[in-house]
């Protein structure tokens, strides 16, 4: 493991060391952000939808760092916004933003986002969109969209050929993703996600 010059560890994805405080975070957030970084954008507004970091909660300021995210390209600022649309978060519902957000989402390759427009048209009687958004899901590792292209398929709605060029994917892509660092990534991602920061 790379050192500091203090000795201490570095992290293996910023080479940064370790935080010493929330304001130190906040710092390191915000020249992201002036280097026009998208993700940062989501992230300050992800510590200030839930009151992290000593960010004060503010709806209004989240739903305008997320625009500001979305409009660089951050797919979590689009899958946010979208939920946010669709569930009235911070902003009146619009399905028309919420359904436009989730599809720039997953244009920008999220598979939740993918996974949810499939789950739009079905509801709205789109079996065939509907399906196709979750294989794409599938392919891409989703295993809930895995799980209703196999319903798809028991129900006629997916061909034998579809659902296992799509199983076979699915396998694909998790064995090319198991590796010990990407399980401690995970832990460490499922418990910031307990806690609502992403």
């Amino acid at each position: 493991m790379e050192k500091s010059e203090a000795g201490g560890p570095l992290c293996p994805f910023c080479r940064m060391p370790p935080l010493s405080s929330d304001e130190e975070n906040i710092q390191r957030v915000k020249k992201l952000m002036e280097k026009g970084n998208a993700d940062a954008y989501y992230y300050l507004g992800s510590l200030c939808e839930n009151g992290f970091g000593g960010m004060p909660r503010n709806l209004a300021n989240v739903i305008e760092l997320w625009h500001k995210g979305a409009e660089l390209g951050s797919a979590v600022a689009c899958y946010n916004l979208g939920c946010a649309y669709g569930s009235g978060r911070g902003v009146d519902v619009d399905t028309k933003k919420a359904n436009y957000y989730m599809e720039l989402s997953a244009m920008y390759g999220d598979i939740q986002a993918r996974h949810k427009l499939g789950i739009f048209e079905l509801g709205a009687g789109n079996v065939d969109r509907g399906m196709k958004h979750l294989i794409i899901a599938a392919r891409g590792g989703y295993k809930t969209s895995l799980e209703i292209v196999r319903e798809g398929f028991l129900n006629d709605a997916v061909t034998k050929d579809e659902y296992e060029s799509t199983l076979r994917a699915h396998q694909k892509i998790l064995k090319e993703m198991k590796s010990g660092e990407r399980e401690k990534a995970a832990l460490v991602y499922s418990m910031a996600r307990s806690m609502g920061i992403y």
